[in-house]
């Protein structure tokens, strides 16, 4: 590939190709490239909107070589560590399934000599045009207008000196309408209080915004604080959902009528519509959010929520990038996103997020709950979670607490079978009022239930009915294709993960993106050709021997995989005597059976023990 020397700038780097160097002067930093890694990087730049596939960028940076695809997974991951240094970049390069590699559109690229010719060209239009306009204007035209000005101002005063009821009037509306530059220091000082995230600062904050209501009853940024810092002390401190809404609704909704486009009290309008189930008015609010354009880090932080609920994932990212980007170290918006990419099965960026989130607000109130989620379950997070539980579950002002936010029973019912306490979890799942919550969640919760009590076919139709209600999408698919392995229909598990996993099964993407979805398809592998099935042909056979090789490398260089993984590996390794071993010695430490993951691991533990006891 032919080299350029023009340097450029992407984001906040400074790229210098013929130097082989990048800098990034916000924090004193200077990083070189091999010529490679930088001729992939100016490559995808030329190239920015288009995916480029694996034989193009082998062409071009290596012309007169044959590289294995490898080189360039390794080039892309280099590029990808350097640039991500700059941390307003969250994704430099994407993979798009079955195309390639291209620079993400979200990031801008400026190259110097278009920015300098720009600017020039730009300046020298408008001094022209400042030098024809001033031609122009003549000195007795500026004294016209001039005298002009001072008489319709004369006559405007005169008339409302001599009008009392007008000038009455006047004096009443101006009592009503809110004077922002009048509160300019005490709303900005309001809004900075509860960004700090510290219960007593939020509380200063509210303070103030109550002060400015009482002297300006109709100030929408102050009616939007007060309720923004009453929901911000639900999330940190220890208000209660049903005062939340109670106080908050009525506050927004007058902020809306005064302000129609204030697109924040939209947002958090549509969010409380949406926790509270009404999901038809969160839309509505939502979709005339959408009407205004405006860049509100809160209203695309709530879309991207609502999204997720409706189970638009891609579409859902995209929002909740936009929210990233315009506040990247707010913890809420962090936390969402974290959601967004674990519905993608991204685990590691997953975590990503959410530890970012936990370093930015240490005193985050859900944090136990929400690391249920990204966390592999082990005794000292459950006792963590139990903690959290026992002092947040209920709203001890409102006993409708359980009705309204059934979908955090419903997570309390997983984690009851987590810990062995299945007659616990019944009860309380028959006593949950499930009138809001989505069948998907609910048809889950009952699979779950079933396989703990032994009764799989009733687990594997619950989950077969799920994954019926979005056949085309990836989310559902996971929890099915383990119940058809543990039902041993590995050929029907086969299906379904070439399907939905296709960059997986083709073995494109890398190992360490996922070692759980690869330790999956090996074992589906394993079971076609043990079981005899059509699938054992030589294709099957080399495809099993490479992803079993590619994972004991990984394994001999990163150490043991993590629980169930590491018995799973024995598994597929046939190696009874090590099933054993590292299934009992799982059994035996804090790790615990997450059922909100994997409802078919404690089965299939008993079982592989079982199956190894005299070896």
């Amino acid at each position: 590939m032919e080299k350029i020397a023009a340097s450029f700038k992407l984001a906040n780097w400074y790229v210098e190709p013929h130097l082989n160097k990048l800098t990034l002067a916000e924090q004193s930093l200077e990083c070189s490239l091999p010529p490679k890694v930088m001729a992939l990087l100016v490559l995808l730049t030329r190239h920015q909107n288009t995916p480029l596939s694996l034989d193009f960028i082998a062409k071009e940076i290596w012309p007169a070589r044959v590289v294995t695809d490898s080189s360039i997974y390794q080039a892309v991951a280099q590029l990808r560590k350097t640039l991500h240094q700059d941390k307003t970049i969250t994704e430099a390069i994407e993979q798009i399934s079955g195309k390639g590699y291209r620079l993400s559109p979200n990031i801008e690229l400026r190259f110097e000599r278009e920015e300098q010719y720009s600017l020039t060209k730009g300046s020298s239009k408008k001094q022209a045009l400042q030098q024809t306009l001033a031609e122009k204007i003549t000195k007795k035209h500026k004294l016209t207008a001039f005298a002009v000005c001072i008489l319709v101002f004369a006559v405007i005063v005169f008339w409302f000196m001599n009008n009392g009821s007008i000038k009455e009037d006047l004096k009443a509306q101006l009592k009503n309408q809110p004077n922002e530059q009048a509160y300019f220091e005490d709303l900005t000082l309001a809004d900075h209080l509860v960004k700090q995230r510290e219960v007593s600062a939020i509380n200063q904050a509210s303070k103030l915004y109550k002060t400015i209501l009482n002297e300006s009853p109709n100030n929408a940024n102050a009616l939007f604080g007060l309720c923004n810092s009453d929901y911000q002390l639900l999330v940190y401190g220890q208000h209660s959902q049903t005062k939340t809404y109670a106080s908050c609704l009525p506050l927004l909704q007058k902020a809306i009528e005064i302000e129609p486009h204030h697109i924040n009290a939209i947002a958090l309008l549509g969010a409380l519509q949406q926790q509270k189930g009404d999901l038809k008015t969160a839309k509505t609010y939502f979709e005339q959010g959408l009407l205004l354009e405006q860049k509100s880090s809160l209203f695309h932080l709530f879309y991207g929520d609502f999204l997720l609920s409706q189970q638009q994932t891609t579409e859902a990212l995209t929002s909740l990038k936009t929210a990233f980007k315009l506040s990247p170290n707010d913890p809420e918006v962090l936390i969402k996103l974290a959601y967004a990419y674990l519905v993608k099965r991204d685990r590691k960026k997953a975590q990503q997020y959410f530890e970012r989130a936990r370093l930015i607000a240490p005193n985050l109130r859900n944090a136990p709950l929400y690391a249920l989620d990204f966390y592999t379950l082990t005794k000292p997070i459950a006792a963590d979670y139990e903690a959290w539980y026992e002092q947040y579950s209920y709203d001890n002002e409102n006993s409708e607490y359980n009705n309204k936010f059934a979908h955090f029973q419903l997570q309390h019912v997983l984690f009851l079978l987590s810990t062995n306490q299945l007659k616990n979890a019944e009860a309380l799942f028959k006593q949950t009022d499930k009138q809001y919550i989505h069948s998907d969640f609910v048809w889950y919760v009952e699979a779950a239930l079933a396989a703990k009590d032994g009764r799989l076919i009733v687990a594997f139709e619950k989950l077969k009915q799920r994954y019926q209600l979005a056949p085309e999408l990836n989310r559902y698919v996971i929890p099915y294709i383990h119940g058809l392995m543990t039902n041993n229909d590995n050929q029907m598990a086969f299906n379904l993960f070439t399907k939905h996993f296709a960059e997986f099964a083709s073995l494109t993407a890398p190992v360490e993106q996922n070692l759980g979805l690869y330790l999956t398809y090996t074992q589906i592998l394993q079971g076609l050709e043990m079981g005899n099935s059509v699938h054992e042909n030589s294709e099957t056979s080399q495809t099993l021997a490479k992803l079993t090789q590619d994972l004991a490398l990984w394994r001999e260089l990163n150490g043991e995989f993590s629980g169930f993984n590491e018995v799973q590996w024995h598994v597929i390794k046939q190696d009874g005597e090590n099933v054993k071993l590292a299934a009992t010695k799982l059994l035996n430490s804090d790790w615990l059976p997450d059922y909100n993951d994997n409802m078919f691991t404690e089965t299939l533990l008993h079982r592989y023990l079982k199956e190894h006891k005299h070896e």
